[in-house]
């Protein structure tokens, strides 16, 4: 079940970033690690362990190995690290909102922008990103079938 769902999701995201290669290689890479880390995590999964019970999503799978491993180490020591996980997480969260979403990145920047060039420049000069449409490489995208139902507008706010 988790191969099918998180694998279509992978392929989705990666045609729209990669074209066809990207929805290629996003459904196989998903597919490996929902595979073999809930192989890892069975060892630090106390009795669901040796009840060879897991859970196959990837976010499950690499959180649960750290904190697995960190609940190994003795007293206050696991504590520790189990808060610099915490951490860790809030930061990475906190300079991904900072860094892409307010700064309106955008995955595929070969993509047509609804937005002006002049606001576009103001954008890219503001973040010191460069979003011109020579810099990524383009791959066919899978079409959608005849009769397929044409998505709404992009609005941005």
């Amino acid at each position: 079940m988790p191969h099918f769902f998180t694998g279509g999701a992978a392929g989705v995201y990666g045609n729209a970033t990669g074209g066809r290669r990207g929805a290629a290689l996003g459904a196989f890479v998903n597919g490996l690690i929902i595979t073999f880390l809930p192989a890892f995590l069975l060892g630090v999964l106390g009795s669901f362990g040796s009840a060879n019970t897991t859970f196959g999503d990837a976010d499950f799978g690499w959180l649960g190995l750290l904190l697995g491993w960190s609940i190994h180490a003795d007293g206050a020591l696991g504590l520790v690290f189990i808060a610099l996980i915490a951490l860790a997480i809030l930061a990475l969260g906190w300079v991904c909102q900072r860094k892409l979403v307010d700064a309106h990145w955008d995955p595929a920047p070969h993509r047509p922008s609804p937005t002006s060039n002049a606001d576009a420049a103001a954008t890219s000069g503001a973040t010191g990103a460069a979003t011109s449409s020579g810099t990524a490489k383009k791959y066919p995208k899978v079409l959608p079938p005849e009769g397929a139902p044409v998505p709404p507008a992009r609005i941005d706010h």
